[in-house]
């Protein structure tokens, strides 16, 4: 009955309880509405603390907007202050307002009553040139509170978490802490986070563009149709990220919606079963969040690598010496790849399998010239049945993948030296790509 609406009536005689209890209908009414429709959301929607009262040993908060637990709504425009005693790290600072007890007093100078009183002036705004009323308006009796102090009496927000209270008397934040937002923009963390990954994104879908418009002709279908499907992914995602970043009003909880649906769709991409994430919790947002942007942050690193790199032959020598050369810049590609050379000639790709392993020797460019004066074996160089799935298959050609655990190879390793391949007469007409495959 605390909550229900009064009946008024002609005739009845008006008291203070008629007015409180129509204002308690209200509320009740206003909060219950918004809380089904959209069930605990509460949080800032704006913060400012003063960072100069660190430096004597106090937690200020200049201004501070947003809605409590329990569906109030507030402003704050006066700095709120709170002082650090001595050896206190790692404990949080919250607001605080009193809770509402019904039949309780709850406005008075008392800490523990929920509204404080202050009179102020107010006009008849109806009619011109009135003179003001003097009215007692109450306020919302709203306090900085360090956690361990007695709180069973408040409902709280958490805005910031003190690391330690230094010898000299500066207070430490814990700045990856997240403050209990309802619009991600309170949080700087959460905000240079999304500049971030909208920095990363677009990085990546410009490489990929960029990789579809250079020579192709050397990937499989599958591996053009992965870039495809990245950058379609990717040109999803970036105008939502620019948006967020220009505008920061998305709701918290949202944002950690999105992110943990593009998470799951980049995870579908690599071929992995999505993973289960934290369940949302509006006390652990440094927690939920940060495992899904360091899982984001993985998956962009994958896409940025192209899964097919071609090395450049040095052809040079090729016509006096039947010599290629060819140096890899990227050592990553020595422990990452598989190294496949894909060989077409006039012959076929039969006759290709069959003679090309005694016709060719590779080695390290220091190694080759002996290899080839005193007829010696080179690297092994395993034929492939196929084309790997990464590569377009050729009709004339002839796959060979390279024994990298050789000891030519690594020879060839750690002098760090051109890869060289001698290919004699006895195939005339030859074309050999190099192919490394991550």
């Amino acid at each position: 009955m605390d909550n229900n609406k009064v009946v008024w009536s002609e005739g009845m005689f008006l008291s203070p309880q008629h007015f409180q209890q129509q204002e308690r209908y209200v509320e009740h009414f206003t909060r219950e509405f918004a809380g089904q429709i959209s069930p605990n959301a509460y949080g800032l929607t704006s913060l400012e603390l003063d960072r100069s009262m660190l430096n004597i040993g106090k937690v200020s908060v200049r201004r501070a907007k947003g809605i409590f637990p329990d569906g109030t709504p507030f402003e704050i425009e006066q700095a709120l202050v709170l002082d650090v005693p001595k050896n206190i790290s790692h404990k949080k600072v919250y607001l605080a307002l009193p809770v509402s007890r019904p039949g309780a007093i709850d406005v008075g100078e008392d800490a523990r009553l929920r509204h404080s009183s202050q009179e102020h002036p107010v006009y008849d705004t109806s009619r011109e040139h009135s003179d003001p009323v003097q009215l007692e308006l109450a306020t919302l009796n709203i306090q900085l509170r360090l956690e361990g102090d007695e709180l069973k009496d408040f409902v709280l927000i958490s805005v910031a978490e003190i690391s330690e209270h230094k010898s000299e008397g500066v207070v430490v934040l814990n700045q990856a802490f997240v403050p209990q937002c309802l619009q991600f923009a309170v949080s700087g963390y959460l905000t240079d986070n999304v500049a971030d990954l909208f920095a990363q994104v677009q990085y990546r879908s410009r490489a990929i563009h960029t990789r579809l418009q250079a020579e192709s002709s050397s990937k499989s279908y599958q591996s053009l149709m992965r870039d495809y499907l990245w950058l379609q992914v990717l040109g999803a995602w970036m105008p939502k990220l620019e948006q967020w970043s220009l505008d920061s009003s998305l709701l918290t909880r949202h944002l950690y919606l999105e992110c943990v649906s593009m998470a799951g769709q980049m995870q579908g991409l690599e071929g992995k079963m999505p993973k289960s994430f934290l369940a949302w919790n509006q006390d652990a947002l440094y927690s939920i969040f940060s495992t899904v942007f360091s899982e984001l942050l993985v998956l962009l690193r994958e896409v940025q690598v192209d899964n097919v790199s071609t090395l450049k032959w040095d052809k040079q020598l090729f016509v006096s010496r039947r010599l290629l050369r060819t140096l890899v810049d990227d050592r990553s590609l020595y422990n990452q790849g598989r190294f496949v050379l894909a060989v077409s000639s006039s012959i076929g790709a039969t006759r290709l399998s069959e003679e090309f392993p005694r016709a060719a020797k590779l080695a390290g460019n220091s190694d080759i010239a002996g290899l080839v004066r005193n007829a010696l074996s080179g690297v092994p160089l395993r034929h492939l049945p196929y084309a790997p799935s990464e590569l377009k298959s050729l009709n004339d050609a002839a796959y060979f993948e390279i024994d990298t655990k050789s000891e030519l190879w690594q020879a060839l390793l750690k002098r760090d030296e051109a890869i060289a391949l001698h290919i004699d007469e006895r195939i005339d007409d030859i074309h050999v790509d190099f192919h490394v495959i991550r």
